[in-house]
């Protein structure tokens, strides 16, 4: 159990492997769309996880310009949904522990 708890990383840690600011990924963290946990007052998450939601919204965005693309009205709601949420299952148990 010690040496899974070992792979999360401070957010400002994960900003090194995105495009994103620590800020902006905290702001993705409270809001459910990147898997992480709080412990404290910090937000920690897994390079995987911060990688899977990268692809996730390389893929929202692919469909998006796809649908631009293909249709002749620009005015459809589905082009300014959000982004895609965590699914339920696979959110993170907040009972989790880590070790740093």
């Amino acid at each position: 159990m010690e040496e899974e708890t070992l792979k999360y990383i401070f957010l400002q840690k994960a900003a090194e492997y995105c495009s994103y600011s620590q800020e902006y990924l905290s702001l993705l963290a409270r809001k459910g769309k990147l898997k992480a946990i709080k412990i404290g007052n910090d937000w920690v998450t897994k390079r995987e996880w911060v990688e899977e939601y990268v692809e996730r919204i390389k893929t929202f965005n692919n469909r998006n310009n796809q649908k631009k693309e293909t249709s002749v009205s620009a005015t459809s709601t589905e082009q300014f949904s959000s982004a895609p949420t965590v699914k339920e299952s696979d959110k993170v148990p907040s009972e989790v522990t880590a070790v740093f």
